[in-house]
């Protein structure tokens, strides 16, 4: 199975003489040979590097609604032992090289592929709904 590469950004406040007014999720992002963004079509028609503009991944998976899952995202799951709901965020583990599910306030993290994928549910973002992992 190949894995679609693609990327967002989060446009708000301003960076390297670029402002954004009204914060929004940018979803068609293509990365400078640097990593950096650089959007060449999107509706606010920007071109250029930003380092401070924040970049996720797409991880390749989608949840039990069939949304993409990125990088960044905010995720819940029911786990049946425990009869608990779990939230997560979504973030690269450069221990393991995959991405994995955080814990607010802990480093360690849990695969994705130990929490079934049709189990997940992407239930937000750190950046439009960042008070969802401190409840």
């Amino acid at each position: 199975m190949n894995r679609e590469i693609k990327f967002r950004a989060w446009l708000e406040g301003k960076h390297e003489g670029l402002s954004f007014t009204k914060p929004t999720m940018d979803y068609d992002v293509v990365l400078s040979k640097n990593g950096h963004w650089c959007d060449v079509e999107s509706g606010w028609d920007i071109q250029g590097e930003y380092e401070s503009i924040p970049i996720m991944q797409f991880t390749g998976l989608q949840d039990k609604n069939g949304k993409d899952i990125y990088e960044g995202d905010i995720v819940r799951y029911y786990n049946k032992y425990s009869k608990l709901f779990y939230t997560h965020q979504v973030m690269w583990d450069n221990k393991w090289p995959a991405f994995g599910l955080f814990e607010q306030g802990n480093e360690w993290c849990k695969e994705i592929d130990w929490v079934k994928i049709s189990e997940i549910e992407v239930i937000g973002n750190i950046y439009e709904n960042p008070e969802l992992l401190t409840n």
